[in-house]
């Protein structure tokens, strides 16, 4: 689920206990791991992005949706305080 309450309803009626999924995809891994027990427990794996590239994706679909930024370069967007600024990302 992608909602706390989602996940919050699939717990209430056991969902891992019911062994009817295989794979939880969720962007709220703290709230999902609220899903499993000690009896049925779950695996949890990661997919990420590499952030140079993350960052350029970002840049374009920016420059789509404000027209502000279509006039600028990757260099002045990755100078700007739009540029996410995540270390951890």
């Amino acid at each position: 689920s992608t909602t706390i309450a989602g996940i919050k309803h699939a717990a209430s009626m056991r969902f891992a206990d019911a062994q009817v999924a295989d794979v939880v995809v969720s962007p709220l891994i703290y709230e999902t791991n609220e899903l499993f027990t000690q009896k049925s427990k779950g695996r949890f794996f990661a997919v990420f992005s590499h952030p140079v590239n993350r960052a350029v994706r970002l840049f374009y679909t920016m420059q789509e949706v404000q027209p502000a930024l279509r006039e600028w370069t990757l260099e002045r967007y990755a100078r700007s305080t739009y540029v996410e600024n995540n270390f951890v990302t």
